[in-house]
């Protein structure tokens, strides 16, 4: 069941500009992380999601101090899961532009499932610009970090393009919001990769999925 908000414009939660800003950002601090002092030292063979979030939040926090935006860990929203990061600009700390979801590869559950990623975002649970269901817009982009243990990134985004399209083939009730066309397409697979996947949400705007995975040395 959908989500109704009072109050979603139809314009965007920021301009273009600072997402674009912010996804360069991004996709040059998700691959500095894995090799730096902080993860080295913070890291162990034993953490989980939650402590990646963490020491990620942290390293940005500390690294990119120019930075116009900031991350805070764990967007607690009421009656809802929270995502893992929500980031805002430094100059509207009220209002979140972009949410991030973390995941490991090979993840059982980063298209569906209690602890879904992309569902998640498409049943409106994540990707929200505020934590007062009263101001909270849709966010028209958001991002999935998936830190990679083993495998090629080329298995990952078969397996889970595999799952979606099973999904979208599904004639279930619950299956039904699925579509062909949401599968992760490929911007580069290098030593880092990106994605990218672009899903409906019941009677609401697409969303944008920027997907970040990076090898875990």
């Amino acid at each position: 069941m959908a989500i109704k908000f009072r109050n979603i414009g139809e314009g965007t939660s920021s301009d273009d500009k600072d997402i674009l800003e912010l996804l360069r950002e991004l996709e040059v601090s998700v691959s500095n992380f894995v090799t730096s002092d902080i993860f080295k030292r913070d890291i162990f063979e034993s953490s989980d999601e939650n402590h990646y979030t963490e020491t990620f939040v942290k390293f940005f926090e500390n690294t990119y101090i120019n930075s116009r935006f900031s991350l805070n860990q764990q967007v607690s929203l009421p009656k809802r899961r929270s995502a893992d990061i929500g980031i805002y600009l430094k100059a509207d700390s009220e209002h979140y532009i972009f949410n991030i979801e973390a995941k490991f590869l090979p993840s059982r559950d980063y298209v569906s499932g209690n602890y879904s990623a992309i569902e998640r975002f498409k049943k409106c649970v994540h990707g929200l610009s505020n934590r007062n269901p009263e101001k909270c817009k849709l966010l028209l982009q958001s991002s999935i970090i998936a830190y990679k243990r083993n495998g090629e990134f080329s298995s990952h985004q078969e397996s889970i393009n595999k799952e979606i399209h099973n999904l979208s083939v599904n004639e279930s009730e619950e299956a039904n919001n699925w579509e062909e066309s949401e599968k992760l397409k490929k911007v580069y697979f290098k030593d880092t990769a990106r994605l990218k996947s672009i899903h409906k949400r019941e009677n609401q705007k697409q969303i944008t999925l920027h997907h970040f995975w990076v090898e875990l040395p």
